[in-house]
């Protein structure tokens, strides 16, 4: 929800805009889409996805925090196998800092949405 909030980008462009993330991130070639020193996911190198008839998303500004929680959003989503978590995740305090910005989060999406 941050992420659409944050870019403006439709569900189906949201999806297609985080799956590019996590995909060039991998690769190693998030900078191909993610302009750091502007702080911009510059989609209009993706016309294919991003540039449409109806609507165009050519760019969104967006912290470099959102675009790096990748780990944290894999363990939410239960994406990440037990000997990640045991090694990586296992950690009571780390849970529960989690669990306050995650609650924290779904407040306040509480608090726009009503």
């Amino acid at each position: 929800m941050d992420f659409m909030a944050i870019t403006g980008l439709r569900l189906v462009e949201a999806i297609e805009s985080y799956n590019l993330i996590i995909k060039l991130a991998k690769e190693g070639k998030l900078n191909e889409y993610y302009n750091e020193e502007k702080e911009a996911l510059e989609h209009f190198r993706f016309k294919e996805i991003f540039l449409r008839k109806s609507k165009k998303a050519f760019v969104s500004f967006i912290p470099k925090e959102l675009i790096e929680k990748q780990p944290e959003i894999d363990f939410i989503h239960g994406r990440v196998t037990t000997n990640i978590f045991m090694a990586n995740y296992f950690n009571p305090a780390l849970i529960c800092d989690l669990k306050e910005r995650v609650f924290n989060a779904v407040k306040e999406i509480q608090n726009k949405i009503s």
